[in-house]
């Protein structure tokens, strides 16, 4: 993705996580406050995609995206909502745990930082020109505005992490909780190693990392690329390609030591199933929680 275009996978897992929960049982997995964030969203969105805020409240809107969306790529809707659940509850756990500030890492239209700043804690996000501008608009005009919210631009390719790092208000020496939700996926195995190592050189407090990841291999082969090409049609791709023991590998190979790794299957059989959720979640998808200690 160019640093001035709009991040389109960002904007309609936005928009999806907007329509899949103007329904219930999914509207319950997740605070009001957060539930308004995305319909504010969605509505401050660039034209044509606000549009959706509308054309979303119709119910036979939504169940005609759903089919389609499950009949291309069974699981990817569940992804999204799932994703959001696990994230939102592990940032809240960890501080309570005492973890004093976060960095968010390609944050695109994500609520964490946003929730986390109203509640005091020093939140700041990185991405690229275009969404900071357009995230920005959006904090400011909704009223999520904060002192400790900081919104930066990065180029994340040619620039050296570390060194934003050093001009954020963030204190290297506090516990904080590092996000990149489908944040890795993007760039190369290279890349991503030197996203790492930097994150170690700046700080020197207890570090936990939220990521996921997507073991493609897991997906059957038509499924795989149907996924790819519609990353492709948004105007991005996936670099990293690494099935999920490899990743754990690589991670741990930078020193993160992994807590849990929760897979779609566990995903499916604590939150979906007990809800009568008839819906599955993308194979290959997995939520990681690693370790750094000071």
């Amino acid at each position: 993705m160019k640093p001035d275009q709009l991040s389109n996978t960002a904007a309609f897992i936005a928009i999806k996580f907007y329509g899949l929960t103007r329904n219930e049982p999914f509207r319950s997995l997740f605070d009001e406050s957060v539930i308004t964030f995305y319909e504010r969203l969605v509505y401050n969105m660039p034209a044509p995609l606000r549009y959706y805020h509308t054309g979303l409240k119709s119910k036979t809107l939504r169940l005609f995206f759903t089919f389609w969306e499950e009949l291309l790529l069974p699981g990817d809707l569940m992804h999204i909502i799932l994703r959001k659940y696990y994230l939102s509850r592990w940032v809240d756990k960890l501080q309570q745990q005492g973890y004093q500030q976060m960095l968010v890492l390609g944050a695109g239209f994500d609520h964490l930082a946003a929730m986390s700043a109203a509640s005091g804690v020093r939140s700041v996000e990185l991405d690229t020109p275009k969404m900071v501008n357009l995230k920005r608009k959006f904090i400011t005009a909704s009223g999520y505005d904060q002192k400790n919210l900081l919104l930066c631009e990065a180029f994340f390719t040619r620039d050296s992490l570390q060194q934003i790092l050093e001009t954020t208000p963030l204190d290297s020496s506090v516990k904080t909780i590092i996000v990149a939700e489908g944040f890795f996926d993007y760039f190369n195995r290279s890349d991503c190693s030197r996203f790492l190592n930097d994150l170690h050189s700046f700080f020197r407090g207890e570090i936990t990392l939220l990521s996921t990841i997507f073991s493609l291999q897991e997906l059957s082969g038509f499924r795989s690329a149907v996924y790819k090409n519609s990353i492709k049609l948004a105007g991005e791709q996936l670099k990293l390609h690494l099935s999920q023991p490899k990743y754990l590998q690589f991670l741990a190979d930078h020193g993160l030591k992994m807590k849990r790794c929760v897979s779609y299957k566990e995903m499916e059989h604590k939150i979906l199933t007990p809800r009568e959720i008839n819906l599955p979640v993308l194979p290959g998808f997995y939520l990681v929680e690693t370790e750094s200690p000071s």
